[in-house]
């Protein structure tokens, strides 16, 4: 089970407090840390449409992005920005598995995120 840790703040504090947790917090390979300067950048990404998305790839594992459209139930075209956007900043990755198919398939098991406070 791989988890991605967000941070929402301003990054030098982030990355100073980080330091900090570092010797309390044993970073493995299955734990992963981002940030986002502030909430507004935070909210663009975790869109209610890109939420769906995440949560249909890791609840029904589709083998296709049409597989994905028909059980968020809207039109591929429709879904493609939400699918780019989320493999741009590399929450999933698109594998092709036929000519013109592309399979998506989820980093990350679990999200969580904590904004810091006074780092605003």
């Amino acid at each position: 089970m791989k988890t991605l840790h967000i941070e929402i703040g301003d990054h030098d504090k982030i990355k100073s407090r980080s330091i900090v947790d570092r010797a309390k917090l044993r970073i493995t390979k299955n734990k992963t840390r981002m940030w986002y300067d502030d909430f507004s950048e935070f909210a663009r990404m975790f869109t209610k449409t890109n939420l769906a998305v995440l949560n249909h790839i890791k609840t029904f594992n589709p083998k296709s992005v049409e597989e994905l459209a028909a059980k968020v139930g809207c039109r591929k075209c429709d879904l493609s920005r939400a699918i780019n956007t989320l493999a741009k900043h590399s929450f999933i990755e698109l594998k092709k598995v036929g000519q013109d198919q592309f399979m998506p398939i989820l980093h990350y098991d679990n999200i969580t995120a904590t904004m810091v406070v006074g780092s605003l």
